[in-house]
């Protein structure tokens, strides 16, 4: 073999490692460059943690290559379009709705209402609460199966609640606008202290008339007031005791009251009359001057007609133009204007 073969064998030789070199060479650096692009991350989904090698751009490319999908409602700890990074930690909440039905109670509430016909400070029970029921509508959330909130979204009663009605004892008889009827007797060994005899005309004796101090005046100013007017008013039956009343009393009158059902036990009521009638009572004395006059002005004394026209069947006796009950001008012009009695004021009849 010549020496120019030799050098060629040689040549060849070192340009054969030469390339095989380069291209050692490159394939390194690929495998490199490749290693330094793969990121390590974790994927927590429906309890499961999941390790994972990726060179994906972003959250939603890794996701997909894990195969993993999700809801418009799931919460995603970072967005799908975010940029993944190496040792990244992505969360993924399970997000689920429903809709659950639940049979409550309905509280019943406590309401208390005056009642004239009970004594001052006592309570009673007029009707026991009842507890209602009710189907309400939840519309629940849900994060990986744990509720989280619960919103109401609807209501249907099924048993309405009824109220527990307390009644509360306003009756009084020292006060002023005490109501006492057949439904609300005054006790037999009742009698108003400081009784007085009004400075006014009378039919009777001065025993007859007499009243409380305070609506004595009030009749005094209220027979000046009739006087002025022209009209001149009689005083004929004021303060009654209890055996007294028992003593008069006519069951069948329409008029008379029981004995602990008359006003005239108050010492604030007067029957009042003309001197035409003198001390019969008569309806026809309504139709009079003086009557229609006490009618139109008897309020602004602090005085009401107390057995009204029509009202019979709330008050319990026959319409009495003559009997007047003093109650104070403040309740008086109102019972007036409204043309209610005393029994409708206080709701109870």
């Amino acid at each position: 073999m010549n020496s120019g073969s030799v050098d060629l064998k040689k040549k060849l030789k070192k340009k054969y490692i030469y390339i095989i070199t380069v291209c050692t060479v490159m394939i390194i650096a690929v495998l490199a460059i490749r290693s330094l692009s793969i990121k390590k991350v974790t994927v927590v989904v429906d309890g499961k943690e999941i390790i994972h090698k990726t060179n994906k751009d972003t959250i939603g490319e890794v996701l997909n290559e894990l195969g993993i999908t999700y809801g418009e409602n799931d919460k995603l700890s970072k967005s799908s379009s975010e940029s993944i990074n190496d040792k990244d930690n992505i969360v993924i909440t399970r997000v689920t709705f429903k809709d659950e039905v639940v049979e409550e109670n309905i509280n019943f509430e406590e309401k208390k209402v005056k009642d004239y016909k009970i004594p001052l400070g006592e309570n009673r029970i007029l009707s026991e609460g009842e507890v209602g029921k009710k189907n309400s509508t939840y519309k629940v959330t849900y994060e990986n199966g744990v509720e989280v909130k619960r919103e109401l979204i609807n209501e249907e009663v099924i048993d309405e609640a009824s109220d527990k009605v307390i009644a509360e004892g306003i009756f009084e008889p020292t006060s002023l606008t005490v109501c006492v009827n057949k439904s609300r007797n005054l006790s037999s060994d009742y009698e108003p202290g400081n009784l007085v005899v009004p400075n006014v005309r009378s039919i009777v004796s001065s025993s007859r008339i007499m009243m409380v101090p305070e609506a004595a005046t009030a009749l005094e100013d209220l027979f000046l007031g009739a006087e002025n007017d022209g009209v001149y008013l009689y005083a004929v039956s004021g303060y009654r005791s209890y055996d007294y009343q028992a003593s008069i009393y006519n069951p069948y009158s329409g008029y008379s009251a029981p004995p602990g059902a008359s006003e005239h036990q108050l010492g604030l009521a007067m029957d009042v009359n003309s001197s035409y009638y003198g001390s019969s009572l008569t309806t026809e004395f309504g139709y009079s001057t003086e009557g229609q006059w006490v009618k139109a002005n008897a309020h602004k004394y602090g005085f009401i007609v107390r057995y009204l026209d029509g009202k019979e069947d709330i008050t319990g006796y026959y319409y009495e133009p003559w009997h007047i009950r003093y109650v104070g001008v403040d309740l008086a012009t109102e019972l007036y204007n409204s043309g209610l009695t005393l029994e409708e004021y206080y709701g109870e009849y």
